[in-house]
């Protein structure tokens, strides 16, 4: 059982996988929506923590197609993003995410956030 990171820049995925290997959870990483989906198919994903700047399906549409399947419409969603844009955090919000971090944002939250949301990291 793992969280998935989905973001298509290395450093970040690397560094997010580094800290929550900190706090013994696991992670598996995608560098984009479809091979997040694959993942997504093959193993037990506890939680999915995605940029919504991702190449090919970004994730917002990312989201709402997990959410439009019955087997992960209650999967926790995390997502990050670099916008300010209040609109685009309502859609994200609106579409089903649990949470959405604004860039920079504090690790202990999103550390607590999953522990609070999972069994992850117990």
């Amino acid at each position: 059982m793992k969280i998935l990171i989905v973001d298509d820049e290395e450093r970040i995925r690397n560094g997010l996988s580094r800290l929550l290997s900190k706090e013994k959870i696991q992670t598996m990483l995608a560098e984009d929506g479809f091979h997040a989906l694959q993942f997504l198919a093959e193993y037990n994903v506890k939680l999915i923590i995605c940029d919504h700047g991702i190449p090919g399906i970004n994730g917002l549409e990312l989201l709402k197609r997990i959410r439009s399947n019955p087997e992960y419409e209650n999967l926790p969603f995390i997502m990050i993003t670099g916008s300010i844009d209040e609109e685009l955090i309502q859609k994200i919000i609106s579409a089903g995410a649990n949470k959405c971090f604004q860039k920079p944002f504090e690790t202990k939250e999103l550390i607590d956030f999953i522990k609070t949301t999972t069994d992850c990291g117990e």
